[in-house]
């Protein structure tokens, strides 16, 4: 994908429409639930720092 030289970005997760809002409300919150850790949202496509973190991809 990255050697077509028409590509000039690709989006994952929220993307680009994330690039536009403060960091502090694009982040993913995790909260302690009885079942473990869970994420308040899923901006982040299920990707955080290049590991699954479970959510749908």
């Amino acid at each position: 994908m990255m050697s077509i030289n028409a590509v000039k970005a690709v989006e994952i997760g929220g993307g680009f429409s994330l690039s536009e809002i403060p960091g502090k409300e694009a982040g993913d919150q995790m909260v302690m639930s009885d079942d473990g850790p869970e994420f308040l949202s899923n901006n982040a496509g299920g990707i955080l720092g290049g590991i699954s973190s479970g959510a749908p991809l």
